[in-house]
């Protein structure tokens, strides 16, 4: 399903400030928001190693919590608002707004 559904919980984790884990593949919306808006971690399917490390890291460093978290909370209001979704629908069904 990657392309075709992002789950819907990366939004919430976004407008509330936290830096997200996304365990998964590198091809998909979840891992592109988090590596290129430097917001958070992504940890490939299968690498219990790799996440154990992000997880201690998070835990022991807390300016990396509140910088990623901040950048989370930055692209929220970017790209992923109620409005900036809104505008985009009518956009695309072609609906007069008015």
């Amino acid at each position: 399903m990657v392309g075709l559904l992002v789950p819907s919980k990366i939004y919430g984790i976004l407008a509330a400030g936290r830096p997200p884990i996304y365990i998964g593949p590198r091809d998909g919306e979840i891992y592109e928001i988090i590596e290129t808006g430097k917001c958070g971690a992504c940890v490939s399917l299968g690498d219990g190693q790799g996440l154990a490390r992000e997880i201690r890291a998070y835990a022991s460093e807390s300016q990396r919590r509140l910088d990623e978290g901040n950048r989370a909370r930055e692209i929220f209001d970017r790209r992923f608002t109620k409005k900036l979704s809104l505008d985009a629908l009518v956009s695309l069904i072609g609906a007069d707004p008015s």
